[in-house]
């Protein structure tokens, strides 16, 4: 057991945190990030208008590399006393501003991803209460909305709530974010959107092999309900393969929230990186630190619940 547990948690979490420091230290081993810092203070302060007469070969600098990897990881120890460079290169402390867009971006995130399942499970229900006939229309129109863009599906939203508004004199929300106004409400849609219909389609699919199984047919001979089938036995089995692909969910919806935010001028982490890493590439290794961990410790505890529940073709 013991081996097990090492083997499914505590290697795969070692070797993507090592990722995460790897990968956040690449600028230093492919520039000279000092003299580049330097430059764009310069340019920040106005006292400096181009580069153009600059060249910046790309070097490969092992030495510096590991330094950068080993300095982020000693000043971990010590995060709240971080500072970092804002956009006119002024320094500044990093908290409480780094703990405020965490936060948000984790609300916003949770929220989404809690919304999205919850109403996948219930399309999900309502689907498969239908023919087959009816469902493989309905699985076709979500292969349509799973092609669209995401910047497609903001614009759109975006201009029906003007329109709206237009029509009734009514402003559903806001549609970003300004002047102390937070855009709460059409940020959260956008993103549990198409979460939604990806976690619709991945649940269909399981719940549909799940009902050919043996045990379903069982069940129907003891006078259950489809109801009761449905949500007593064939989501158990369903949630288990399901887990597996919420990986491919989270990251996909982490990236959407990287537009939403920089799109939207959503006071989050993501739009924070965006704007200040390339000033200070520390703060894209603990960023990434922030976000991996409770994900990661979230989707164990949903591996776990998976196969304590799966009822692994036996009806109670």
């Amino acid at each position: 057991m013991i081996k097990g547990l090492i083997q499914q948690t505590i290697v795969p979490f070692i070797i993507a945190v090592a990722g995460i420091f790897l990968m956040g230290s690449i600028p230093y081993l492919l520039f000279d990030m000092e003299h580049i810092l330097e430059i764009q203070a310069l340019l920040d302060s106005g006292r400096l208008e181009n580069t153009l007469f600059l060249y910046q070969p790309v070097q490969f600098d092992y030495e510096l590399y590991w330094q950068s990897i080993m300095n982020t990881a000693k000043g971990l120890i010590h995060v709240k006393d971080w500072t970092y460079l804002n956009e006119v290169s002024w320094e500044k402390p990093l908290f409480p501003i780094f703990q405020e867009v965490y936060l948000n971006t984790l609300l916003y995130l949770g929220i989404a991803l809690l919304a999205s399942f919850i109403f996948a499970i219930f399309n999900t229900y309502l689907i498969m209460l239908l023919s087959s006939r009816i469902r493989r229309k309905v699985k076709f129109i979500f292969f349509v909305i799973e092609s669209l863009p995401d910047l497609f599906i903001i614009i759109s939203l975006q201009m029906f709530v003007i329109w709206f508004f237009k029509k009734t004199d009514i402003l559903l929300f806001n549609i970003v974010s300004s002047f102390g106004e937070e855009a709460f409400l059409l940020p959260l849609i956008v993103l549990s959107f198409l979460p939604t219909i990806y976690m619709t389609r991945y649940l269909l699919l399981s719940f549909e092999d799940e009902y050919q199984s043996l045990y379903v047919e069982l069940a129907r001979g003891k006078g259950l309900t489809k109801t009761a089938i449905l949500f007593v036995h064939i989501f158990r089995n369903a949630y288990a393969s399901f887990v597996y692909h919420y990986k491919t969910i989270f990251w996909f919806t982490l990236s959407n929230l990287v537009i939403i935010e920089i799109v939207l001028n959503v006071n989050g982490l993501l739009r924070f990186i965006w704007t200040n890493c390339a000033r200070n590439p520390e703060l894209l290794t603990l960023s990434l630190l922030c976000i991996f961990v409770p994900f990661f410790l979230v989707l164990k505890i949903m591996e776990l619940f998976a196969k304590k529940n799966s009822i692994q073709g036996v009806v109670e």
